[in-house]
């Protein structure tokens, strides 16, 4: 009987598994062979919150020289957050929590069109202390802000990477014929 039993959760987990379709995010393209198909041109930054963002989902996605018929624009907002307070062990001195939350928004625009062709929202989140050293804090919030930044810049990567699988670019997007 348990025999019977096994064989029949495995032939459950085989066919689930044999359902599945797995499509992979970096396809290579068929006319180069190049794979990179997430590298999508981004615009300049307008201040550092947004330059965080960009040059983390350029770490992500790579440098594009414009052919994948879209581009992105990065707009973030950074926000400081007291979360508690506490003493530190020595009973004078006062440790802040504090919670950095970015939220950063990509903005895709079909270059051909110059229509919006997508919106997306990603959203990070990280802890710093702060005590009395000015310097020490502001490097944790720095640092924190960096962090935060990548974290959003992650789910955007993820987004794109969905919205580009299902609007693939045609050659008339782009302008060739």
């Amino acid at each position: 009987m348990r025999q019977i039993f096994r064989w029949a959760i495995l032939s459950v987990a085989v066919s689930s598994l044999a359902a599945c379709s797995v499509q992979p995010l970096y396809v290579p393209d068929q006319k180069t062979g190049q794979t990179g198909a997430l590298a999508i041109p981004l615009e300049n930054p307008s201040d550092r919150d947004d330059q965080l963002v960009r040059n983390a989902l350029l770490d992500l996605i790579g440098w594009s020289d414009g052919s994948s018929g879209y581009t992105g624009e990065i707009g973030a907002n950074v926000a400081i957050q007291s979360v508690f307070r506490s003493n530190a062990p020595d009973s004078v001195t006062a440790i802040n929590n504090r919670r950095v939350v970015v939220t950063a928004t990509l903005t895709i625009t079909n270059t051909k069109t110059g229509e919006q062709a997508g919106k997306f929202t990603g959203v990070g989140r990280t802890f710093f202390e702060s005590s009395r050293q000015q310097f020490a804090n502001d490097r944790s919030q720095m640092d924190a802000e960096q962090r935060a930044a990548s974290e959003a810049a992650e789910s955007l990567r993820n987004q794109l990477a969905v919205f580009l699988g299902r609007n693939p670019v045609a050659p008339d997007l782009i302008g060739e014929s």
